[in-house]
């Protein structure tokens, strides 16, 4: 089942936790990873399993995704002890394979599963209608009529593809038509980047990228946070007050009853492998839920942090910098240039933000601001906060990284450039009061996409990058970061493809050793 296709749109031996070792209030640091999140639904239940959910979390990126279904999944009063919320979690992967069942879902998958029809769009957008025209292209087409309005008729996704996206598809095509020689060079550039668009969506890029910063992405962030908001409404048992809502609490109770038990360290695909009802309860539930469409408290409108303390960020570029990406933006539209594209800013116009409580937030600055430690981090001194906001604008503005997105704003004086800024976020949580702190991480060095974006962005030489990324540093801020958590899970996700593992990938999160700090090997 190529369920994972649709997650991704809207994304040796096998060594148990070690010992039973009690973290008291824990907190955890989750580092962002993309595609590869369902690692985290490894790790995570692992620790609830043990420890309980953290009594406060901070991440960026995939990261601030994971944070909201957690703490969404904290809201709910049927499950009563930490075995129950961690099958939940380990749920996750059951809920997108059950979304994958319904029309939309099947739709897309019947699209995706045609790279025909992909690369037909590819190669004939700017010339639409004389693709028609050819036989094979409208064979294709009406192969894949049902697909296509299925999709537009659905209130969940016909708005999916970025709006921006399309506008410039439609006016490529416009100029097209106006058979004009003199706009040739534009029209080439512009199916050029539709063309690569299409082609390198999620490659993360940073080095080769030109138009990395400036292209308009292909998808929604908004709507796809409202999808998950539907989500983080379910795990949190949100308007289920009607006789629909009874069954369908019901049936929750009914999986956490047969499913709990002997569920300790068993993976999702594991627990189905011996008890296929499970799923059946889980994903009959979860159909239930999106066909009711219930009305009311809404978790995506809700502000970070109201029940879980929780940082979330994301990169943030302010003063000049912000006029500067207006004037490219604009020339975006015009250029026939194919080296276009070159963007770097003033080294002190790029910070590191953060949303949370603002009380909170502030204590946090004043802590890295008078302890001598922090006062001599790189990252600690990039720290800016971004204050309280609806889950929506985070899950719209983080997870949007430069290669799914261009860069966006967040107000008149500040963009967002994405949550690469800061991957292993201990240091935050140490200075939020947090004393026990779990590092979610990956074997490795860190983010060559991270570290390419931030040279890029900034023209950093090789000293300035050592403050920040250097592991053979021991002063670097991932250094210090890692010394700073008390235990470092330490899986090995990069060693898997979401869409060929997606069971391995989580299996080995799950199963990954809890180390002291501070390397992850």
């Amino acid at each position: 089942m190529k369920y994972s296709t649709l997650f991704t749109i809207i994304t040796a031996t096998i060594m148990t936790i070690s010992g039973s070792e009690a973290f008291a209030n824990y907190c955890a640091a989750i580092r962002g990873n993309g595609e590869l999140m369902p690692a985290h639904w490894g790790a995570m239940s692992s620790l609830v399993e043990e420890q309980g959910l953290p009594s406060a979390m901070a991440g960026g990126s995939s990261a601030s995704i994971t944070m909201f279904l957690l703490e969404s999944l904290s809201l709910n009063p049927i499950p009563v002890n930490n075995s129950e919320r961690a099958l939940l979690i380990k749920s996750f992967q059951g809920y997108f394979e059950a979304m994958s069942q319904t029309s939309e879902g099947k739709a897309i998958q019947a699209l995706l599963a045609d790279r025909g029809a992909f690369q037909s769009i590819i190669n004939s957008a700017p010339k639409l209608d004389e693709a028609l025209a050819h036989p094979a292209n409208r064979a294709l087409l009406l192969k894949h009529m049902d697909s296509l309005q299925v999709l537009m008729a659905s209130e969940d996704l016909r708005d999916i593809i970025n709006p921006e996206f399309v506008l410039y598809v439609k006016r490529t095509i416009g100029l097209a038509r106006k058979d004009d020689d003199s706009i040739q060079n534009v029209l080439n550039y512009r199916t050029g980047q539709i063309s690569y668009a299409l082609k390198n969506f999620g490659k993360f890029d940073a080095q080769t990228d030109k138009t990395l910063f400036v292209r308009p992405g292909l998808i929604n962030f908004t709507r796809l946070s409202l999808i998950l908001g539907e989500m983080g409404n379910f795990y949190a048992n949100y308007n289920n007050e009607s006789a629909t809502g009874n069954q369908i609490g019901q049936r929750l109770r009914d999986f956490l009853n047969l499913c709990t038990p002997g569920s300790k360290d068993m993976s999702w695909r594991e627990l189905n492998q011996q008890r296929p009802a499970c799923r059946q309860l889980l994903g009959s539930a979860v159909l239930m839920y999106h066909k009711a469409k219930a009305s009311g408290k809404s978790r995506i409108h809700e502000l970070i942090g109201s029940h879980i303390p929780s940082f979330a960020s994301t990169s943030v570029l302010t003063g000049s910098a912000v006029k500067q990406f207006a004037r490219l933006a604009a020339d975006y539209q015009t250029t026939t240039d194919t080296q276009f594209g070159d963007f770097s800013i003033n080294f002190n116009e790029l910070r590191f933000g953060y949303w949370g409580f603002q009380t909170d937030l502030d204590n946090i600055q004043n802590t890295l601001n008078f302890v001598a430690e922090y006062k001599r981090d790189a990252k600690s001194q990039k720290f800016l906060s971004l204050g309280q906001a609806p889950w929506l604008r985070i899950l719209s503005t983080s997870p949007a990284e430069p290669g799914l997105s261009r860069i966006v704003a967040l107000s008149r004086s500040q963009l967002s450039a994405g949550g690469w800024s800061d991957l292993h976020p201990v240091i935050v949580l140490k200075a939020y009061g947090c004393n026990q702190i779990i590092y979610v991480t990956r074997k490795g060095e860190e983010s060559k996409f991270a570290q390419a974006v931030f040279k890029r962005l900034t023209r950093a030489d090789e000293k300035t990058w050592s403050r920040f990324y250097d592991m053979a540093n021991p002063n670097s801020s991932i250094m210090l970061s890692q010394k700073l958590a008390t235990k470092i899970k330490c899986t090995d996700w990069d060693h898997f493809k979401v869409k060929d593992d997606i069971n391995g990938l989580i299996e080995d999160a799950m199963r990954a050793p809890l180390l002291d700090p501070p390397y992850c090997k």
